[in-house]
Parts: C-alpha cells; sequence; structure tokens
C-alpha cells in the first residue's frame, strides 16, 4: 500500500508532482507554536513576501492586477494577458510574472 512505504510528506509530494525535499523545506519553514498548521503556513508565507525587500511589479489593488484577473476569468492565458497589456499599456510585462502571481 501507499502510506505503508512512504510518510506523508513523500504522498503530498507524489500527488503535487512536487520533490519531496520542497515539501519537507515549506513545512520545516512553516511550523507554528503548535506544529505545522495550513493556515499558519499561509499566513507566514504571506507576511514574508510582504516585508521582502524584493519589489513586485503586480501589486495588490492595482490596475494590472485588475487587468490580469479580468482577463483570466475569461479565459485568457498568461502569455495572451501580458502581450495585450504591452499592447494596451505600453508596457513590458513577463507570462513568468503572471504565473508567479497567480500561484505562488
Amino acid at each position: 500500500m501507499l502510506n505503508e512505504k512512504y510518510t506523508i510528506a513523500e504522498i503530498i509530494a507524489i500527488k503535487l508532482s512536487r520533490n519531496k525535499s520542497a515539501i519537507y523545506r515549506c513545512i520545516s519553514n512553516n511550523v507554528g507554536k503548535r506544529g505545522y498548521s495550513a493556515n499558519v503556513a499561509y499566513k507566514l508565507i504571506k507576511s514574508r513576501r510582504l516585508n521582502s525587500s524584493k519589489t513586485r511589479r503586480i501589486l495588490p489593488n492595482s490596475i494590472l492586477e485588475k487587468y490580469i484577473f479580468e482577463k483570466v476569468k475569461e479565459y485568457w492565458s498568461p502569455e495572451q494577458v501580458a502581450n495585450m497589456w504591452k499592447t494596451e499599456a505600453k508596457e513590458t510585462l513577463c507570462h513568468e510574472t503572471i504565473y508567479q502571481y497567480i500561484y505562488i
């Protein structure tokens, strides 16, 4: 049976198609006082992101963010959104930036 052979983190890694070390790292970096909690981990990750020194291309509640989510709701791909943003706003935007903003 799958559960007998693997740890929980390894099962999660298999189901998410991720490396098991990435899952272990995520768990160890986001343990709260009472152990691991997905809600606590999410809050820790969000607070780290807000406090990071890296400049964000897509800011919360910005025109660009609203534009991206409007187009994604219309089933546009990040590539299509980036190309149209470049055409309409005369500003470059990499589709990878959109992927990272949406999925991270």
